[in-house]
């Protein structure tokens, strides 16, 4: 009993000693776009303060934390957060010992939602830096924990990509890490704030490693911080369509409307609208989440004559954007015509150059030729050529002239069958083909 007395009495000294360490608040660095914070913020009777400054069209919120602990890989199912009187959290780099720091905090009620985050940092103070400098990783949290019960064995998982790597230098400082990134995610919903975890980047270091402490919330001076930047979105997102232009006519009633929305917050809502001469139709699409870029298509069956779309977005905050296209549906029922001009029918040709013309009802052909049609549509125009060696399709040609090179790299000696189909843009297609002989020297 004694024992454990005097145990209590070396804590509660620690304790107070700690407490009572004179920092000098001068040498605190400047946070970008913001002042120092003040000892009137920091100080031993500091709440948890929710607040929002206004500065011109901007809004600056400072958090505390609502839980922080430490892990000990030397100490795997212990945990540590009822070590609260020394104030601290650590991060230790030793072979079979390494330490990590878990913290959260909790922003969604301090700003209103749908607001774009401009900055965002996490401000920890470095008490105890280690002996040479060393570079920290902090990793997002992707599932629950608690500080009173978290230990090395049932330790959250995080995600393996880093949101911010410090350099810690050798100092007493504020280290500041950017993690606007993933508040703005908060707050779009694409993911759940559980927090996050601060590693050495090189951990399992050789004896006697790397050790540093940082102010845990409990501390009564320098607590950790989250400050935010931000602003209300009056922003509307923006669309862009792909491949479609105004009064365009097409040939085809069946179409995909593709491309892609961007918004600075996350957009929730798209609405999808067709219109046409004796009749409409429409339809909305919610989201999962507030995506801040997300890729359209949409397939839309037309009707003969002039077809109005219209697709509009919306974002967290409700502000919205609407742009239409019109397109003109004709049906193509002719089919284009199309003829092989090269290998002419019953020709003797070598290395392309015709030698004899006749009427045989086989091309002979030595060495390597193009093939080349003639191909014409008068409705909707050509969309491509197919050049088919014995029933398969050896090479697909969308621009003129429609030609294609046969040598032994992609045709074999002997006799073969040569055809090409032609297809214009309302889905009509001609044929045509030619009996060959090839023969390489």
């Amino acid at each position: 009993m004694w024992l454990f007395r005097i145990t209590c009495l070396l804590i509660v000294l620690f304790g107070t000693m700690a407490s009572s360490i004179d920092y000098n608040s001068s040498a605190i660095p400047e946070f970008p776009g913001s002042t120092p914070v003040s000892d009137d913020i920091q100080n031993t009777n500091e709440e948890n303060i929710y607040s929002s400054i206004v500065e011109g069209m901007d809004n600056k919120s400072i958090f505390p934390p609502v839980q922080d602990s430490y892990i000990d890989m030397e100490t795997p199912i212990s945990n540590t957060h009822y070590y609260a009187a020394f104030f601290f959290l650590r991060v230790r780099s030793l072979e079979g010992k390494n330490q990590r720091s878990l913290i959260q905090f909790n922003p969604m009620s301090g700003i209103p939602q749908g607001s774009q985050i401009l900055d965002a940092y996490i401000r920890t103070w470095l008490n105890f830096p280690p002996v040479e400098s060393r570079l920290f990783d902090m990793h997002r949290i992707t599932e629950g924990w608690t500080d009173t019960s978290v230990t090395w064995n049932n330790q959250p998982r995080y995600t393996p990509l880093v949101t911010t790597t410090l350099d810690t230098g050798i100092e007493p400082i504020w280290l500041e890490w950017n993690v606007t990134g993933d508040i703005q995610r908060f707050f779009n919903g694409s993911v759940a704030n559980h927090g996050w975890l601060i590693k050495d980047h090189s951990e399992d270091a050789s004896s006697p490693g790397f050790n540093c402490t940082i102010r845990a919330l409990e501390a009564p001076r320098y607590r950790p911080q989250l400050i935010i930047q931000w602003q209300k979105d009056t922003q509307s997102p923006l669309i862009n369509l792909e491949d479609l232009e105004g009064n365009q006519t097409v040939y085809t009633p069946h179409v995909v409307v593709t491309g892609q929305v961007e918004d600075n917050v996350g957009v929730t809502t798209i609405r999808y609208y067709h219109d046409w001469e004796g009749g409409s139709w429409t339809d909305t699409q919610n989201l999962s989440y507030g995506y801040s870029r997300y890729c359209l298509e949409w397939p839309v069956t037309l009707f003969e004559g002039r077809n109005i779309l219209r697709i509009e977005c919306q974002d967290i905050q409700g502000n919205t954007n609407l742009v239409s296209v019109a397109l003109i549906y004709h049906e193509d029922t002719v089919s284009p015509f199309i003829k092989i001009v090269q290998p002419r029918e019953g020709s003797f040709y070598m290395w392309s150059r015709e030698i004899i013309s006749s009427n045989f009802p086989v091309s002979l052909i030595v060495g390597k030729i193009t093939s080349k049609v003639d191909v014409e549509d008068n409705e909707s125009g050509i969309d491509r050529v197919d050049f088919m060696f014995d029933g398969n399709i050896c090479y697909s040609d969308d621009d003129s002239p429609y030609e294609w090179v046969m040598d032994n790299v992609n045709v074999s000696w002997g006799r073969h069958v040569l055809s090409v189909r032609g297809y214009d843009k309302g889905g009509n297609v001609a044929y045509d083909e030619r009996d060959i002989i090839m023969l390489f020297i």
